[in-house]
């Protein structure tokens, strides 16, 4: 909320300019954060009819169905402007950028976030309510209402530039991470449709979970030349939400397999670390057995079990949400045919 304020002996009309200044912009309905091109902003004219007056901001998490909604998950500029007498033009005075980029925010505020700002028009500045001090350039919401600052779930751009070859006899997809600095991904889904001869990609299974920092994947079940077809395509994942899916690119294969590879046990550094709230634990097993992995406390309580069941040889991939969990040190422990690996974790919140 903007209160407009003018001490002068004539006052004048007012007009707030909200502009969406990222590229990227996501709705924010209860849990759900897509990608959107709505919420560009809008502008505000008023009749000045006292020396206060308010202008109520509103957000798409506070009125979803609403005319009032100016605001999505993006980064705003605010700017006011003040009619002059002169010529009745609207004169630029002052302005700030506000960042909106936490998918927290409809979880805190379903029913908004207010803060007050003022907007001084004799002096033509914006001010901390109630105060003299210029309000900053650059605010955060989360800086300033009680909402955390959490980027996973906001949904993610898909992966540029899929391409696939042969590796050693196998299909070999490559792919590059997004462009856009304003993206937010934890890890990558490949997907994969195999049919018989040269026919159309049928239903489409997901066959692998890589981390943010792959860019490459290595189709082991299929040997390249052969008298199939496996088609692929890549989303990418940001805690629980998942991109649209990339353009689809296809190679003939067989199930020889040329070079069959060989996994052993092993047990990754979780991604991101420290992290707030969902991270991704990878690990790998070199053939068919039951796996166990506990999340301890600092004293050697057991607080969550993350996996208890059997997986398939290979390369596999988990994520821990500790929304429920405190800031701190925790031990993750994997547990597999007489094979235990131990690695510690941080919950920063």
């Amino acid at each position: 909320m903007i209160n407009v304020k003018d001490n002068s002996s004539d006052p004048k009309n007012v007009a707030i300019k909200i502009e969406k200044w990222s590229e990227l912009c996501w709705t924010a309905y209860s849990n759900i954060h897509d990608l959107t091109n709505d919420y560009n902003g809008t502008t505000i004219y008023t009749p000045y009819p006292s020396s206060n007056h308010q202008f109520q901001l509103f957000g798409c998490w506070e009125h979803p169905t609403g005319p009032a909604e100016t605001m999505g998950l993006a980064l705003y500029k605010i700017t006011g402007y003040v009619q002059t007498i002169a010529n009745g033009n609207y004169v630029y005075k002052d302005h700030f950028y506000i960042d909106y980029r936490t998918s927290a925010i409809a979880e805190n505020c379903p029913a908004g976030c207010d803060y007050t700002i003022d907007f001084s028009v004799y002096n033509g500045v914006f001010r901390y309510v109630y105060t003299s001090n210029a309000f900053p350039e650059q605010v955060q919401i989360w800086n300033l209402v009680s909402v955390p600052h959490i980027t996973t779930e906001l949904e993610p751009l898909p992966p540029l530039d899929v391409e696939i070859s042969s590796l050693a006899g196998n299909p070999y997809l490559t792919w590059n991470e997004s462009d856009n600095i304003e993206d937010y991904w934890t890890s990558y889904c490949i997907y994969r449709s195999v049919v018989s001869g040269r026919g159309s990609p049928g239903s489409f299974s997901k066959i692998a979970t890589v981390s943010k920092t792959t860019t490459s994947f290595t189709d082991y079940d299929f040997s390249t030349g052969g008298p199939m077809t496996a088609y692929y395509k890549i989303t990418s994942i940001n805690g629980t939400r998942e991109s649209i899916f990339t353009p689809i690119v296809s190679s003939h294969v067989g199930f020889y397999k040329f070079n069959f590879r060989k996994y052993e046990f092993s047990l990754s550094q979780n991604y991101p670390n420290p992290f707030n709230p969902i991270t991704s634990i990878s690990f790998s097993i070199p053939d068919r057995q039951s796996v166990s992995i506990k999340i301890y406390d600092v004293l050697g309580n057991e607080i969550i079990t993350l996996l208890d069941e059997m997986k398939e040889a290979g390369e596999h991939s988990i994520m821990l949400n500790a929304s429920d969990l405190n800031s701190g040190i925790y031990f993750y422990v994997m547990r597999c045919n007489g094979f235990v690996e131990i690695k510690k974790l941080m919950v920063l919140k």
